[in-house]
Order: structure tokens, then sequence, then C-alpha cells
């Protein structure tokens, strides 16, 4: 599909699951391998039921986020230091009842965090971003500056487009 993609120009990002029982370590690599091919920048979901190494493989490959972290260990937070990829948290864990992403944590070692929705049928079923932020402040462990900004600027960057929006400052869209 990555060579039609790319004639096309359907997309810019390509986007994994790695997770355990869906996209492996190694299907995850084979995957980021291909799509460099096409130009396309790498935008992971992982960590959302087992941390194994797909933050690391993520960063490795200069993927621009890396969404869910709802497990995390000290290994990703290192893996995320000094590297340009976002981590982002999503409110699927009041969908799926399983642990919130340790957002409070993300940010006092030093790193920022985007928020989310992952908006979809299944495990997020709400596109409503003050829902995100609300939660994000209760559990996620952000005060509500924080949260707002993960939403804002920090979303922007995940999405790749924070030159343009994400903040109100003179030259960027509303």
């Amino acid at each position: 599909m990555l060579p039609k993609i790319a004639k096309e120009n359907l997309a810019n990002y390509v986007d994994v699951f790695c997770e355990k029982g869906y996209f492996s370590l190694d299907d995850t690599e084979q995957i980021l391998e291909a799509a460099k091919q096409y130009h396309l920048i790498p935008k992971i979901h992982v960590n959302q039921f087992n941390a194994f190494g797909g933050v690391a493989l993520a960063v490795k490959h200069n993927a621009l986020s890396v969404d869910h972290l709802e497990e995390l260990n000290q290994d990703d937070i290192k893996a995320l230091k000094g590297s340009n990829t976002m981590p982002v948290a999503t409110i699927c864990s009041y969908f799926l009842s399983i642990p919130y992403t340790p957002g409070g944590q993300i940010i006092d070692a030093g790193l920022p965090l985007a928020l989310a929705t992952d908006y979809n049928p299944s495990s997020a079923p709400s596109g409503n971003i003050n829902f995100v932020v609300s939660t994000a402040s209760i559990k996620m462990k952000l005060t509500p500056e924080k949260a707002i900004n993960a939403a804002t600027l920090n979303g922007a960057y995940a999405m790749g487009i924070s030159n343009q929006y994400g903040s109100i400052t003179k030259e960027k869209k509303a």
C-alpha cells in the first residue's frame, strides 16, 4: 500500500499500534523502515497495555509522537529525554477502565506532554477536548495550566502544525 499512498500523496504520516497482540516490535520496525522510503513521518500508538520497548523504537525512528503511554517505565522516560518525540496522553482509560497515563510523572521528568482525544468508535468515543483537559487535571495529575498547554501548543506539535496553530501568537491562526 505504501507505494500507492506515496504516489497519490494520500498521507504525510504512518501510524502503527505497537502493542502485544497487534504489531510487535519487529512488525513496527518493518513498517517504519518501509515508510521511511516514502518520507512518511512516524506517529506510534504504544504502551496502552504493555511497556516492552516500543517507545525506544519510536524514538529511534524519529517518531513525531508516541500516543497512549498508560503503561510507562523509566526506560521509556530515558528514551524520550533529548528526543524530538512528543509523548501524548489520551482518554481511552476512561472508556476502557485501565490506568491513566502518568502525565504528572512525564512532566516532572522534564518532558513535554500533549493531550488528545484519540477519537474512535471503540476505545475513545468522544472528541470533546474540554473533557480531555478536565480528565488530565483530575486523573493524570496535571495542573489546569499544564493541561491547557498540553492540549494546545503541545497538541499542535504532535500533529506537526505548531508553526501555524497551538498558541495565540502573532502570525499564527486562531
